[in-house]
């Protein structure tokens, strides 16, 4: 099994981050870590979700995700790993880069 990151873009509602958290729940899948905050444009909201599977296993759950009511775009950022996680989830940070 490989960790795969998964960006999430949905509408800023107050149940998006438990509509994602659910369906992973229910699906059985392995979740590292999972965190939300509204994007730059306060009518989206970005989720940030860390899984454990097999490459066809989170293709499948990506297209599970997409098909949610609110969602807008589903996308697995896990080869690219000079993105800086904040960066990916649109958070602004004072003070310059962050140091990971």
């Amino acid at each position: 099994m490989e960790k795969h990151m998964l960006v999430i873009t949905a509408a800023n509602g107050p149940d998006a981050l438990a509509r994602v958290s659910g369906l992973l729940a229910a699906r059985g899948v392995e979740v590292k870590s999972i965190a939300g905050a509204p994007a730059v444009n306060r009518k989206l909201y970005r989720i940030r979700v860390v899984v454990f599977g097999t490459e066809s296993r989170i293709g499948q759950i990506a297209k599970q995700i997409h098909k949610l009511v609110d969602t807008i775009k589903v996308t697995d950022v896990t080869g690219n790993r000079k993105r800086d996680s904040r960066r990916v989830l649109g958070w602004r940070t004072q003070g310059g880069p962050a140091s990971v």
